[in-house]
């Protein structure tokens, strides 16, 4: 009687060690997924494309490894000219919003944070025609 109450629990334990094996994965795998966020930055003097292009290079070259434009970890860079910001979208596991708003004041602009004070100084000089007013 022994031995048949063995064989009916040798099932249960594999399934059991199953279970915790596939909720295992499903933890790990929780842990690792892409966290893509959108950040809109607010940027002093945004006054067109040349002022964009001049940014989204900066970006580019700090952010991203060879300036790979297929690298995943940012998703994308864009301007709204009306409101002075620069949206960007990226993989937040692989970058931080503080490193993105450092590489645009490379590029010679002033980052803001929402209530209008300045979140990092421009360093250097934007390009012709990005100055301040």
């Amino acid at each position: 009687m022994t031995s048949s109450h063995k064989n009916h629990s040798a099932p249960l334990d594999f399934l059991q060690t199953l279970l915790f094996l596939v909720v295992l994965m499903l933890f790990a795998g929780a842990c690792y997924r892409n966290e893509i966020r959108t950040i809109e930055i607010p940027v002093g003097h945004l006054g067109g494309e040349t002022c964009f292009q001049a940014i989204n290079k900066s970006i580019t070259k700090e952010l991203i490894p060879r300036n790979n434009p297929n690298d995943p970890r940012l998703r994308s860079v864009t301007a709204d000219y009306d409101a002075h910001k620069i949206i960007v979208q990226f993989n937040a596991r692989d970058m931080a919003t503080k490193n993105i708003e450092r590489a645009i004041a490379k590029a010679g602009f002033t980052t803001y944070n929402a209530d209008g004070s300045v979140s990092i100084p421009a360093v250097g000089s934007p390009p012709p025609g990005c100055e301040k007013p």
